[in-house]
């Protein structure tokens, strides 16, 4: 699948890929898009859906969480580099909460943890490492 749009009178083409990858007792399936005009606009971004808690690291980008089975928790990996940027989206309309998490003690804001209660709410965490803090932007 490919898609074209106009952004800043740029055109930029999105070529999608469904990636599926398996491991011993767990099937991950995620869609990767491409930006083939510019690594700048932000390279390949990988869509990955989880349905169990996960610690997450840098190979993932936008997170969706199915939470209809039971509460998750999504752990954040520890701050490496400034400006790393995860969204996560609670997908289901169950009551069970998505929990994010920081690495060790690493805050969220103000808090060891962010959550999200309802179905389609999401949030985009940006890492900061001089203040080795996860910001909520």
């Amino acid at each position: 699948m490919t898609t074209e749009f106009a952004e800043t009178s740029e055109i930029h083409r999105l070529v999608g890929v469904r990636v599926t990858a398996v491991a011993p007792g767990d099937k991950t399936v995620g869609m990767a898009w491409l930006d083939t005009a510019s690594s700048a606009a932000g390279g390949t971004r990988i869509v990955n859906r989880i349905t169990t808690s996960t610690t997450i690291d840098d190979t993932y980008d936008k997170v969706l969480v199915d939470a209809s089975g039971g509460a998750v928790t999504v752990t954040l990996p520890a701050i490496t580099r400034d400006g790393k940027v995860f969204g996560i989206k609670k997908v289901d309309s169950s009551a069970n909460a998505v929990t994010i998490d920081g690495d060790g003690t690493e805050p969220i804001d103000d808090g060891l943890t962010a959550t999200l209660s309802a179905q389609y709410e999401d949030v985009s965490i940006c890492a900061e490492l001089s203040t080795t803090k996860w910001w909520i932007i």
